[in-house]
């Protein structure tokens, strides 16, 4: 059957379509809406409640589309048909278009959007709103769960496997493997309304074959094994070291390879068990699967137990934070806050108490040794002090390298290897100390110490980074300025993504100097509070020493970030001068994996290393391709999980208690000033967007504790942080958003 009008399409498939319904309908042209005889042709069908649909030529074409663009109007009734008719063929462009008319589908209890070819592959996207509105997907104002499964699937659910039926049949009708649909159900019964091909859609790749190696890979890395607790695993995207915020969801092996060597595969552990906590540094942390990188949680779990907790406890703790995650996937972004137990906090006692899966004894035990951890940083003795020292140290020893005339090679390794040794493991040490921090702010605002109020003025009374950028593009010169900033790049990863050195023009063209509230002096109302509840929990210090160390952790992390980021783009630098010499671009250098650079310090690097290098590109850009077309969970609890599962909506982190209303704009657009920013991953190399003078930040990737959350609590922005892919793509296509923090709610 070949592909007509949307009315043609389903006045074709009466009597042939088998596995949905489809209502009656009338077909007119539009120059015919006003004669008599079609007003009494559609009344004689004794409809009382119809929807009047247009049904225009160029709509469904095979080579372009124009969904969406034509009226269709619900609800009408006999009176109100004429007017109706009238307002759709207005809308109606050719002289040859059409409008139908149908019976309303009123007793619909849910509504589906699907397309068969989702992201170029033979997965099928399925958006389901059961509040039986059957434009709140369309318009994108329901309440809907969107759902992905390989199209050659079935899943427990009946109404799923119904559409994946509904599919497959139209696929063989159409001879067409690119189809999107609008169907819904009545109880058990389908309604398809409307089938199309998608416009110009590419050759499906069968993605079959690399989820059956990931699911197999899932299977064999989630199995009980010795040296770490928790009898399975379970893998995330934003957990822990967040590879969805750092790299993005489609990264390329370079940096995913270099992300692997400074910090996933070892220094994130070791930087994390020199204060106290179960070594972990035997365990990489992050898997990537054919490209999609995944943060191992157990893994990650098991490097927050104090590392001398007995076995037991440990085992039962490890066991029911792999339940909780399981039981609240939403909180994958928040496992630290909201399921783990990772630090002292005042109301540790009062948190410990959900937990049923320890006794008194072994929660006593666990306070106490987490205490320690936490309360131990706060000492002139402690390895914090320690890190601090190490990565002032990475700066020198970076240029101690760069300056030498060392081949390009050599400077590569040993630049990594400094980065890793006086960078990465001191960054991740010093993380620990402002993750640990924040949780001690927090925890006095939930027992009475400071109100929220006084927490945002806190985090905001003290400059980061972001705030000396923001001021310094103001006050310094523009050579003077990149001599200190020309590093940042956005997507700190990437070798193909501009510094700020290269081009400068493009980040700050328009800069207009967001002001930081930074350097305003911060005085708690409730000193005395303060002072009980520290001397309490035996915080044998003063409110200033407190809070003054706070800050120090909270601001040492961004700095600390931003002299790795400095390190991390000397690296780069090299890789790019040496590809050069070999003949080979940065985009194909992107494609490198860093272990093959690695290698040439100690082999002959001239014999075949160009064919070698090209080799690696060329297999590596086979394997981008597929990651490409892969769609998988943001959390996969279950191997399974790679064939079916739901895309829950995520809970942001928001920042502020500010409501605001504003247009939205993307980071690279030019007139960023008075408008909302959304941005998928936030990293250091965007802090150019705080030159500008914006009215807030929306971000699909980011917890509470990351990056972006730091910089809007300096500047006291309205802010919304990790509110996940679907939503941010909706916030990018609307005209105004209300972001209201107080409130907690984004309205577009």
């Amino acid at each position: 059957m070949r592909f007509e009008s949307k009315a043609r399409n389903l006045q074709n498939l009466i009597g042939k379509l088998k596995s949905a319904k489809i209502l009656p309908l009338i077909i007119i042209n539009k120059d015919d809406i006003n004669k008599t005889s079609t007003i009494n042709k559609i009344i004689a069908q004794g409809w009382e409640n119809m929807i009047v649909r247009s049904s225009a030529k160029c709509e469904d074409s095979t080579t372009s589309s124009h969904a969406g663009e034509f009226l269709s109007i619900q609800n009408i009734s006999q009176k109100t048909l004429s007017k109706a008719l009238d307002e759709v063929a207005k809308s109606l462009p050719g002289r040859d278009d059409e409008i139908f008319i149908q019976p309303m589908c009123d007793k619909l209890d849910s509504f589906v959007v699907a397309m068969s070819a989702s992201q170029g592959a033979n997965y099928v996207s399925i958006n389901i709103d059961n509040s039986g509105d059957s434009s709140s997907i369309t318009n994108g104002t329901g309440s809907f769960s969107k759902i992905m499964v390989l199209k050659t699937k079935r899943t427990s659910d009946k109404k799923i496997n119904a559409i994946l039926e509904l599919i497959a049949e139209l696929e063989m009708i159409f001879n067409c493997d690119a189809l999107d649909i609008e169907a819904g159900f009545v109880g058990s019964e389908l309604y398809l309304f409307q089938v199309r091909s998608i416009a110009s859609a590419p050759k499906t790749f069968d993605v079959s074959e690399p989820l059956t190696f990931i699911e197999s890979k899932i299977k064999k890395i989630s199995k009980e094994r010795p040296n770490i607790f928790g009898k399975k695993s379970i893998f995330g995207i934003m957990p822990d070291w967040n590879p969805a915020e750092i790299l993005g969801l489609k990264a390329k092996r370079l940096a995913i390879s270099l992300y692997k060597e400074l910090i996933t595969d070892k220094i994130w552990a070791l930087g994390r068990a020199a204060y106290g906590y179960k070594d972990l540094s035997d365990f990489p942390l992050m898997f990537d699967f054919a490209g999609l990188c995944y943060i191992d949680v157990r893994t990650s779990f098991n490097s927050f137990l104090p590392k001398n907790l007995d076995k037991k406890t440990s085992q039962k703790l490890v066991e029911y934070y792999l339940d909780e995650l399981k039981k609240n996937p939403s909180k994958h972004d928040k496992i630290e806050f909201d399921i783990a137990f990772s630090s002292y906090e005042f109301d540790l006692a009062e948190r410990l108490e959900r937990c049923t899966a320890l006794n008194k004894t072994q929660k006593i035990s666990l306070q106490k040794k987490l205490k320690q951890i936490s309360i131990g940083i706060f000492k002139n003795s402690s390895v914090f002090y320690k890190d601090l020292e190490d990565i002032r140290k990475l700066d020198e020893k970076m240029r101690e390298y760069k300056n030498t005339d060392l081949a390009s090679v050599d400077k590569i390794y040993w630049l990594i290897s400094e980065c890793k040794r006086y960078g990465t493991k001191a960054f991740s040490g010093i993380a620990r100390a402002a993750f640990i921090a924040t949780s001690l702010l927090n925890s006095l605002v939930r027992v009475g110490g400071i109100s929220i109020d006084e927490k945002n003025k806190f985090l905001s009374s003290f400059s980061t980074i972001s705030g000396k950028l923001a001021s310094d593009i103001s006050s310094l010169s523009k050579s003077d300025f990149l001599a200190k900033y020309g590093h940042l790049r956005t997507n700190t990863y990437e070798i193909t993504s501009p510094t700020y050195n290269e081009n400068y023009e493009k980040y700050f063209k328009k800069a207009n100097f967001n002001k930081s509230n930074a350097n305003t002096e911060f005085v708690p109302k409730n000193v005395k509070k303060i002072e009980e509840i520290l001397e309490f929990h035996n915080f044998k210090m003063s409110v200033d020493e407190f809070f003054n160390f706070l800050a120090l952790a909270i601001q040492s992390r961004e700095e600390a970030k931003f002299i790795f980021t400095k390190a991390l783009s000397s690296v780069l630098d090299e890789i790019a001068i040496f590809c050069k010499s070999c003949g080979i671009s940065k985009d194909d250098a992107s494609h490198l994996d860093i272990a093959l650079l690695l290698g040439f310090y100690t082999r002959l690097e001239n014999i075949q290393a160009k064919e070698q290098m090209r080799t690696n590109i060329a297999h590596n850009k086979k394997e981008y391709e597929i990651s490409c077309k892969l769609s998988l969970p943001p959390l996969i609890t279950d191997a399974s999980d790679v064939y079916f599962f739901s895309l829950d909506k995520h809970t942001p982190n928001f920042i502020t208690q500010k409501c605001i209303s504003a247009k939205p704009a993307a980071p690279n657009e030019e007139k960023l000033d008075g408008k909302i920013i959304c941005i998928h991953s936030a990293d250091p190399g965007y802090d150019f967007i705080f030159t500008h003078k914006i009215a807030g930040l929306i971000t699909a990737f980011g917890g509470a504790n990351s990056h972006m959350a730091v910089r809007a609590n300096e500047f006291g922005l309205p802010s919304a942080i990790g509110v996940g892919d679907e939503l941010l793509e909706r916030c990018l296509s609307s005209n105004i958003i209300t972001l209201d923090c107080l409130n907690q709610r984004i309205e577009l």
